[in-house]
């Protein structure tokens, strides 16, 4: 095992070599300005010569033919769902008998609602009350949609 040499003291002065009195930035500048470009073949190259110039490259070939295939799927699946939700479709009497089932039941809901007292202090009254709202809203819904899907059959028809 190698030890190392002892901690020089306070007073030893390390020894100092020789600088050198070369200017080492004033070389540099010097030897940039100088200094010449290398020389480079200059030779026009033009790139509607080449043989790819004009045509799509592959990859958007590839790209285009994914994208048509996706899209031919998708419109089959919508055309089956169609097919679907027009065999789903209700005959008119069924309609007319769920719209007037709907509006009764919004009528019963509607009496109830209106019965609730009028200051709603405790929170049990207040939670009746928005859900007799919601209720009512829900089935003002369905019966629109019930009769607006009947006038689009009468219109496109």
């Amino acid at each position: 095992m190698v030890r190392k040499g002892p901690v020089p003291l306070r007073a030893e002065r390390p020894i100092i070599q020789d600088r050198s009195s070369k200017d080492f930035v004033t070389l540099n500048a010097l030897e940039n300005i100088k200094a010449r470009p290398p020389l480079v073949d200059q030779e026009e190259y033009w790139y509607t010569s080449k043989p790819s110039f004009g045509k799509v490259p592959g990859y958007l070939k590839h790209t285009k033919r994914q994208i048509a295939e996706e899209k031919a799927k998708m419109d089959a699946y919508l055309a089956e769902q169609e097919q679907v939700e027009q065999a789903r479709e209700l005959p008119k009497e069924e309609k007319d008998l769920l719209v007037r089932l709907l509006k009764t039941k919004w009528q019963q809901l509607n009496s109830d609602f209106l019965k609730l007292p009028f200051s709603l202090d405790t929170p049990s009254k207040k939670k009746r009350k928005e859900m007799y709202e919601a209720q009512l809203q829900q089935i003002e819904k369905d019966i629109w949609l019930l009769q607006r899907s009947e006038k689009l059959v009468i219109t496109a028809g």
